[in-house]
């Protein structure tokens, strides 16, 4: 009998002050392990910043906020580098806690994955996001903006996953090659055979596939190629530095060339200063996202700085 096991490990003081709270926090570490295959062992990592008190206060909230409209949702735009214009715009979902204030992911998502409802908040953004650009869509004259909606591990291990996707866009009149879905290395790379598997319908629907973060993670572009992926979006770690160091400038470099020899879209994700900007243009990168074209902000600001007047706004 060959046996296996996931472990899940929690630490006296930083993720609990008793034993009720201790076991909780590792029982979630441990559903994650779980998720990463067998022999996985995982230290909790939900929240370990957060307050006891005020964890336990959003854990309490997140089961009303869905039904009490309490979430926003604010985009970012990404710019083409041949045109420079607006080409599309990231969505992601905030918080309007009641006594909290405006809340961002890193304080309520890590424990709507442990509560079992970062699928329903996850469909809720899509609907929603599609419904906005859909909108917008209608109202402009220059092509039409790609959604890009980022899915989590857990999301996309969902065995209902095409379904819901498939059904958000019906039901929002939303064409499939409108959206792109933004994928994390790690999430694909769990269990390659099944992601293809998971990944082939939702391409073969027109949906666009996006990974995030690209570099961070410990896969390559060779193993890559097996899936359906259309975009990959550099990891600002890599931007941060480009212009100073020159092993970035390299990685950077070769990620892009790469890219393009398989047909390949690249964003560069944390563009903050136009000679990142410059440098970047260069070397071939097709779409550029970060604070110098633009923060995250609700729709009503950006429809008014970008969307009315998109030349000015990027190269303001």
């Amino acid at each position: 009998i060959s046996l296996s096991a996931s472990m899940g490990i929690s630490l006296f003081p930083w993720d609990g002050d008793n034993a009720e709270v201790l076991l909780r926090c590792s029982d979630a570490a441990m559903y994650q392990a779980k998720q990463q295959g067998s022999e996985v062992a995982l230290f909790y990592s939900g929240s370990p910043h957060q307050p006891m008190p005020e964890r336990q206060h959003v854990m309490q909230g997140l089961r009303r906020a869905l039904d009490k409209n309490e979430f926003v949702l604010h985009y970012q735009p990404r710019v083409d580098t041949t045109g420079w214009r607006v080409c599309g715009v990231e969505t992601l979902v905030r918080w309007n806690h009641p006594d909290l204030g405006l809340l961002y992911p890193s304080r309520f998502i890590p424990l709507a994955e442990e509560m079992g409802m970062i699928v329903p908040i996850g469909d809720w953004v899509l609907r929603r996001a599609c419904r906005q650009v859909f909108e917008w869509n209608a109202q402009r004259t220059e092509p039409p903006l790609r959604l890009s909606v980022n899915l989590s591990s857990r999301e996309f291990g969902h065995r209902r996953i095409q379904n819901t996707v498939e059904r958000a866009l019906v039901d929002t009149s939303f064409p499939a090659h409108w959206l792109e879905l933004e994928l994390t290395e790690g999430s694909l790379m769990r269990n390659e055979s099944e992601t293809g598997e998971r990944l082939r319908p939702l391409h073969d629907m027109g949906i666009g596939i996006a990974i995030d973060d690209f570099g961070t993670g410990y896969s390559s572009l060779g193993r890559l190629r097996n899936f359906p992926i259309d975009a990959l979006k550099i990891d600002r770690s890599f931007v941060r530095d480009i212009t100073s160091n020159p092993a970035d400038a390299a990685i950077v470099s070769a990620i892009i060339t790469m890219a393009h020899g398989m047909q390949l879209r690249v964003t560069a994700e944390g563009v903050e200063a136009r000679d990142q900007c410059s440098l970047l243009t260069s070397k071939g990168c097709d779409e550029l996202q970060g604070f110098l074209f633009g923060h995250p902000v609700s729709p009503e600001t950006l429809v008014h700085s970008l969307l009315e007047e998109p030349s000015k706004a990027v190269l303001n």
